[in-house]
């Protein structure tokens, strides 16, 4: 899925995919290879998803060094 906006926080070195609802971000099944060689090659600390969300203020998934994934 493409994201309706990407933006890089800039001296933080993230970036933040925001999709088109909830939904699209629990569905996200992240390709853990090609997000490590696309954050060696933007020089990005990390990658962050995001969308609206009725249930919470705004669901979001971001892999870290230490765990794939952080539920």
């Amino acid at each position: 899925m493409r994201p309706e906006a990407a933006l890089r926080t800039g001296a933080l070195g993230d970036l933040l995919a925001v999709l088109p609802d909830e939904a699209a971000v629990r569905a996200v099944r992240p390709d853990l290879a090609a997000l490590a060689d696309l954050t060696r090659r933007e020089e990005l600390r990390g990658i962050i998803v995001t969308a609206a969300a009725a249930s919470a203020d705004s669901p979001r998934r971001r892999p870290t060094g230490t765990r794939e994934e952080d539920p």
